[in-house]
């Protein structure tokens, strides 16, 4: 049963999004999907925040919740979500840091590097 979640989050310029190539679009809203339907399915969290920003060719992504957390060790193993979440961002030469614990909620760091040849001039 869902309840009222609050979702924070900074809005990234449209005109920049707009001309990320497909590919990069679809990995990308594909893998926050991903994390969403994780906070939901299992966080029990109240708040959900999302801040996204470009750097030196470089996006970066900040994700969380303030949900139960869980032990990451146990479910990299297991999870089919988490397991999605990383090869989509490698996909992207990215890289993703998890950090939670039980009772700490979960925040999910992703960086993908290197826009020159995934971003349309």
């Amino acid at each position: 049963k869902l309840k009222n979640i609050k979702f924070e989050y900074n809005p990234l310029n449209i005109d920049k999004i707009n001309k990320w190539d497909n590919t990069l679009r679809f990995e990308i809203e594909k893998l926050l999907q991903e994390i969403v339907s994780n906070i939901l399915k299992h966080a029990e969290a109240e708040t959900v925040y999302l801040k996204m920003k470009i750097e030196d060719n470089t996006i970066y992504i900040d994700i969380g919740d303030d949900g139960r957390g869980f032990n990451y060790k146990e479910k990299k193993q297991t999870g089919f979500g988490i397991k999605s979440i990383i090869t989509r961002a490698e996909r992207l030469n990215g890289k993703v840091e998890i950090v939670t614990s039980p009772g700490k909620g979960t925040a999910y760091k992703i960086l993908i590097p290197n826009l020159e040849g995934i971003v349309n001039d």
